[in-house]
């Protein structure tokens, strides 16, 4: 189900013909955690006592990461950011990550997940301006085996000290995706 779920996204990604064929990131809705850290233009991570915050120029989108010990929320309730809990391994962090939607997608290709994913997220800081992500992926609804993805970061404004992190803003109404399925602006949606 998966499979036929993938294939019918990708053959229509460029030529939508039903609504739900509509990339939820055009329609202004978070990315979720894979597609906002590796999509984002510019990100912030910040440490406090007990926490660790992720903030995306994306709407706006942050991830409030407690480090405390406390467990998941319950199994009924799913967020378009899941539920993340850290908690550090020396430089590395690591996030275990439940409870996501499943309403947003891991690609512009149409790649998704289900809502019982469950991801362990490997920050390996490496450097001052530097770190590896590692994700592992394990949703049997979706996937026949877990799956890892991977990659390096590096501050892009290290030597620019007065840097200030922009939001890219995306308005809800937004109609611009309306008249792209219709294919025609005179056309109300």
């Amino acid at each position: 189900m998966a499979r036929a779920k993938q294939q019918a996204l990708e053959a229509v990604v460029l030529n939508w013909t039903q609504p739900e064929h509509i990339d939820p990131q055009a329609r202004c809705d978070p990315d979720g955690v894979t597609r906002t850290i590796f999509w984002t233009q510019d990100f912030e991570i910040r440490q406090y006592p007990g926490y660790v915050v992720f903030l995306e120029d994306q709407n706006h989108t942050s991830r409030v990461i407690p480090l405390d010990g406390r467990p998941h929320i319950p199994d009924q309730i799913k967020l378009w950011m899941a539920d993340s809990r850290g908690h550090w391994e020396g430089t590395t962090l690591v996030v275990d990550v439940t409870n996501d939607n499943a309403k947003h997608r891991l690609s512009n290709e149409g790649d998704f997940s289900s809502d019982k994913v469950h991801i362990v997220e490997k920050y390996i800081f490496t450097g001052p301006n530097s770190f590896r992500l590692e994700q592992r992926y394990e949703d049997p609804s979706v996937y026949t085996r877990p799956w890892t993805l991977a990659s390096e970061f590096t501050r892009a404004h290290a030597n620019q000290p007065g840097y200030e992190l922009w939001f890219n803003e995306c308005q809800e109404g937004e109609r611009d995706v309306e008249h792209l399925y219709h294919g025609d602006k005179t056309k109300p949606y």
